[in-house]
């Protein structure tokens, strides 16, 4: 989640933003587990990241996964409809019925 801004925007402009922040976890967000080789490189990177001036901290972000999933899922569809919109070039419209049988599975026909 964003932090508010502390002060306007154009008095942050000339600011020394201060040292970057990395958030580091090996425990999963959507509770899958994680791979094995990806724990090491973390711990390994750990100490170059703060060499160069991070502030490098464990975290655990509080997050839904569910909820998460369908906005990714959400999100990725709306791109195809965006690319699948620029293929077609500016005479196609997309309706919301297109949109659906592009993007969503069918319901199954209950007459069948």
């Amino acid at each position: 989640m964003a932090v508010a801004p502390q002060l306007p925007h154009r008095d942050e402009v000339g600011r020394d933003p201060g040292r970057p922040g990395i958030g580091v976890t090996s425990h999963p967000a959507l509770g899958t587990p994680v791979h094995r080789e990806a724990v090491p490189p973390c711990a390994v990177r750990r100490p170059l990241l703060d060499e160069l001036g991070h502030d490098v901290v464990d975290a655990e972000p509080a997050l839904n996964g569910d909820r998460f999933l369908r906005g990714f899922l959400a999100m990725v569809l709306h791109l195809r409809l965006m690319v699948d919109e620029a293929k077609a070039g500016p005479a196609a419209v997309m309706t919301r019925s297109r949109a659906r049988r592009c993007c969503w599975p069918r319901r199954p026909d209950p007459q069948r």
